[in-house]
């Protein structure tokens, strides 16, 4: 359904043996978000809650097109990689189904998932390497080097000596998502492509990406991912209107790749100091927040849950207690204040206003990113 409307499915739902009810208030037992910093007390698992947010999740799902109802193209690319996320971190395969409708009844939209647009495109990229870690199913990897075949025709020199253009009319500055996920496409494309070196070679785009966006001011002085460099000048201005978490998220995703392809650290504390800078500006009383605020559009409302996948792909190279605690008290404060039942919102600091597939998505990856965090260690 549409921002603005009310998801009141799912209001009432019992949790199994926990015999747990869960309404449309806080959550017995859940404890409340703690300080920023420490730990909160949690309830049950957050697998559970993982469980009862990707059901309400599925109520969305049309299995004769592959796809999520009311949210866009790459949104329903979003949905599918949180779904496969809580699989991956649950253990519970119920909707292997989901990718494999959606491979072959996605297509009737867009042959090989390929739109008009690079960002567009490169999600679903994204979203078939995770299918591939989930399935072992080399279909879906090799789906994911057709959509980065596509990518490299994005890679033009004729403005700005490189960089990604954000669609097929090449008239838009660079130095965007497009760029944000050429990277993470090409860094994570190597680390699953055995003999991967050498020009042109996944490696060799991912590292040449970086350089460029290196070069082109995309770091600004606070520490976080910038876009769009001036298409005259071809660097960054000082100052944007705006930030976004997914930017952010996706530059740490591709760099702690990075590092994993190379052992260079230089990657890994890159990512780290665009996590910590982002936990500084994105934070509204210790949660995530959009500039959007409560007014985000349909893009918006997706980009929180990338930021927290990303952020818990860089905990497990760099597991410092304080990337675990902030996915558990957003995941806590998602539970407490930004749910009806097991509707979830876009306001994780609540209060809920509305769900859709897209508000829905994003806030299951943090829930699931919780779970995979909950017994963790220093």
């Amino acid at each position: 359904m549409p921002v603005g409307t009310t998801n009141r499915r799912g209001v009432l739902r019992r949790m199994g043996a926990a015999g747990l009810i869960l309404a449309g208030g806080a959550l017995g037992g859940c404890g409340t978000v703690s300080a920023e910093g420490t730990t909160p007390t949690l309830g049950p698992p957050w697998s559970d809650y993982a469980s009862l947010a990707v059901t309400n999740l599925q109520q969305d799902y049309d299995s004769s097109t592959g796809l999520w109802n009311n949210i866009g193209w790459w949104n329903c690319a979003e949905a599918l990689n949180a779904t496969i996320d809580y699989m991956r971190v649950t253990g519970d395969r119920s909707y292997l189904s989901d990718v494999a409708t959606t491979f072959v009844q996605g297509q009737q939209k867009w042959v090989n998932f390929i739109d008009t647009y690079y960002d567009d495109t490169a999600w679903w990229g994204t979203t078939w390497i995770a299918a591939y870690d989930l399935t072992g199913l080399s279909v879906y990897l090799n789906m994911a080097k057709t959509i980065f075949a596509f990518e490299e025709t994005g890679w033009g020199t004729t403005t700005c000596g490189g960089g990604m253009n954000w669609n097929l009319a090449r008239n838009t500055p660079k130095g965007g998502i497009q760029d944000d996920l050429f990277l993470w496409l090409a860094a994570n494309l190597h680390l699953r492509t055995p003999g991967d070196h050498g020009p042109d070679s996944y490696l060799d785009w991912a590292q040449r990406e970086w350089e460029w966006m290196q070069g082109h001011g995309v770091i600004n002085a606070q520490g976080l991912v910038d876009e769009n460099p001036s298409r005259t000048t071809c660097v960054a201005p000082p100052t944007t209107p705006a930030h976004w978490t997914y930017e952010q998220g996706v530059v740490m995703g591709g760099l702690t790749a990075l590092y994993q392809g190379t052992g260079d650290r230089a990657y890994l504390d890159q990512a780290k100091s665009i996590a910590d800078a982002s936990l500084g500006f994105f934070v509204t009383d210790g949660i995530l927040s959009e500039p959007c605020g409560n007014a985000c559009d349909s893009d918006q409302t997706q980009f929180k849950g990338i930021f927290i996948r990303n952020l818990h792909t860089l905990y497990q190279e760099a597991p410092l207690s304080r990337y675990r605690d902030f996915i558990l008290n957003n995941a806590a404060s998602i539970w407490a204040n930004d749910r009806m039942g097991s509707a979830l919102g876009v306001l994780w600091q609540g209060p809920f206003q509305s769900s859709n597939a897209s508000t829905q998505s994003s806030a299951l990856e943090c829930i699931v990113a919780a779970a995979a965090v909950q017994n963790a260690k220093d």
